[in-house]
């Protein structure tokens, strides 16, 4: 140990030394020391009256050692000390008395040691504590009497451990506990009382452990707890009262189970939940009516990946203020007329990837705020008219990858708020007069890797806000106009050969064209008056070799700074933006070495024109 150490030092740091032992009266002269710092060394050692003279040590950091063992008054003479870190030595054994005289202290972390069982009395004089962290050792056993003389004690962790088993009285002399963390052991029993005396328990945490049963009164005495976390254990039986007294819960996760059925009453006694995780279960067959019939403040519903296959009339009765709903991933292929009834308030449902065929007009029937819907990957081929009839406030309508295969101008009758509406990866191959008439607020749609063949100025009608369709990689061939309020529009990967006089006529806002990937060999600037100026212009690739000649005039506004081919930086991650205004010509001349002179005659450059990234 150093022996020049300033008698005035208030913060000592002898980390990641060689100091084996601390000897007797080796700080006897830092009387002003508020924080010594001994982490990283190879203490195997603290001998009796190590500590003597550090009067006013706060703060005293041990980690990263090599002590084995804790013994009596090990850290007599510290009683101003308010943290004591000994995380990460091979700690197994804390004797009686190891923490007495520490009568101020506040924080302690004995992390990532070995120790083996809590016993009684083993952190007898530390009235003071406020944090007490044991997480990640070998404990299997805590007797009673292990916590006795916490009385302030706000937060206990001991995940991470081998426990199995909570007796009864492992928890008597914590009435100040408010956190405790118990996940990650190997919990299989829990016996009535476990909890008894914990009344001014928060938050509970029990994930990964191996419960297999939930019964009645297991929660007995937690009327304090807000949180409870049980998800990714075994359970597979909830049992009628096993949340009675619960009555100020309000989140409660039991997802990655393996819950096989829901029946109604198993949720009595809740009546302050607001979020309920059963996701990720084997929860099959039918809801039943009633279900959650008393969760009357519950807002978030999670249900996803389980093996649901029919919603009944009433299955949600009781939650007129639940927003979200989330049975994605499950088997439904059955939705009865009024099963979402009563669900007044809910905003977000996510029904993607089911098994629904068809939506019928009786399907979202009281779903007066819903504001977001995402079915996709369910199979729905059938959507009859006024499915959507009654979602007035729908925004957003995801039913990418089903088997659509035609429109109707009354499938999305009602839809006068949508504003998002995604059909891309269905098999749509005609888009008729009519078809968007009622999405007068739409401004983004998707319709790429479908199967549709033309376009024209009659087959947006109504789409007076769409600024940005999606049109890639289907059959088009065709013309395309009729949207002026158009500012992008992405034609890559169809089967356009060319283009019709008027093609382009009244999209006088859009200011980036793509159109790679087609069977165009020309192209005329007659096409392109309407369009705003600068254009970013996409011709890239094409299913065979461009006749460079026809475009003189790309070379021409390029210089000039009317067309670039540098998208913002924003759109990048939306297009694929390689080989942009790159033409491949013909013998494979490098469209940056070609200039085109007054007559459209070519020449190769010989020097290689650079312009600027816009």
């Amino acid at each position: 140990m150093p022996g020049d150490i300033p008698a005035e030092a208030i913060e000592v740091n002898l980390d990641y030394n060689n100091i084996t032992t601390i000897l007797s009266n080796t700080f006897q002269q830092l009387s002003k020391c508020q924080e010594l710092n001994l982490d990283g060394n190879l203490i195997d050692t603290i001998q009796a009256g190590a500590w003597t003279g550090l009067v006013s040590l706060y703060e005293l950091y041990l980690q990263r050692n090599i002590l084995s063992s804790i013994d009596r008054n090990a850290f007599q003479g510290l009683q101003s000390l308010k943290l004591l870190d000994l995380h990460n030595n091979n700690i197994s054994v804390v004797r009686p008395g190891a923490f007495n005289q520490l009568d101020s202290l506040m924080n302690l972390s004995l992390n990532k040691n070995k120790i083996m069982s809590l016993d009684p009395s083993m952190f007898q004089g530390l009235q003071s504590l406020l944090s007490l962290s044991i997480y990640q050792n070998r404990i299997s056993v805590v007797r009673p009497g292990a916590f006795s003389g916490l009385e302030s004690l706000p937060e206990l962790n001991l995940h991470n451990q081998e426990i199995s088993a909570l007796d009864h009285r492992i928890f008597q002399g914590l009435p100040s506990l408010k956190l405790l963390y118990l996940h990650n052991n190997n919990i299989s029993v829990m016996r009535p009382g476990t909890f008894n005396q914990l009344d001014s328990l928060v938050n509970l945490s029990l994930n990964n452990n191996k419960i297999v049963s939930l019964d009645p009164n297991m929660f007995q005495g937690l009327q304090s707890l807000k949180l409870l976390d049980l998800h990714n254990n075994n359970i597979s039986v909830m049992r009628p009262g096993a949340f009675s007294e619960l009555i100020s819960l309000q989140e409660l996760f039991v997802g990655n189970n393996i819950i096989y059925s829901l029946d109604p009453g198993m949720f009595q006694g809740l009546p302050s939940l607001e979020l309920l995780a059963l996701q990720t279960n084997n929860i099959s067959g039918v809801l039943l009516p009633g279900t959650f019939n008393h969760l009357n403040s519950l807002q978030f519903l999670h249900l996803q990946n389980n093996k649901i296959s029919e919603l009944e009339p009433g299955t949600f009765q009781g939650l007129q203020l639940l927003q979200y709903l989330d049975l994605h991933g499950n088997k439904i292929s059955v939705i009865r007329p009024g099963a979402f009834y009563q669900l007044d308030s809910l905003s977000n449902l996510y029904l993607m990837k089911n098994f629904i065929s068809s939506l019928d007009p009786a399907t979202f029937e009281g779903l007066q705020s819903l504001q977001f819907l995402n079915l996709s990957n369910s199979n729905i081929s059938v959507i009859g008219p006024g499915a959507f009839n009654q979602l007035d406030s729908l925004w957003y309508l995801d039913l990418q990858n089903n088997e659509l295969s035609s429109l109707g101008p009354s499938m999305f009758q009602g839809l006068q708020s949508l504003q998002t509406l995604d059909l891309s990866s269905n098999n749509v191959s005609v888009v008729r007069h009519g078809d968007f008439n009622q999405l007068g607020l739409l401004k983004f749609l998707n319709l790429s890797n479908n199967k549709i063949s033309t376009l024209n100025s009659n087959n947006f009608g109504g789409l007076k806000s769409v600024r940005h369709p999606e049109l890639i990689y289907n059959n088009i061939s065709g013309a395309f106009n009729g949207l002026s309020s158009l500012q992008t529009l992405d034609l890559q990967n169809n089967k356009i050969s060319s283009f019709l006089p008027g093609s382009f006529s009244g999209l006088k806002r859009v200011s980036r064209l793509n159109l790679k990937g087609n069977r165009l060999t020309e192209l005329s600037q007659d096409l392109f008056w309407d369009f705003r100026r600068p254009l970013t212009l996409g011709l890239g690739r094409q299913q065979q070799p461009w006749n460079c000649s026809s475009l003189c005039w790309v070379k021409w506004e390029q210089r000039w700074g009317t067309i670039r081919g540098f998208p913002s930086p924003q759109l990048d991650v939306y297009w694929d933006w390689s080989g942009f205004l790159r033409p491949t010509c013909p013998q494979g001349v490098d469209w940056n070495r070609l200039e085109c002179n007054a007559t459209g005659e070519w020449f190769v450059s010989a020097v290689l024109v650079f312009y600027p990234r816009i």
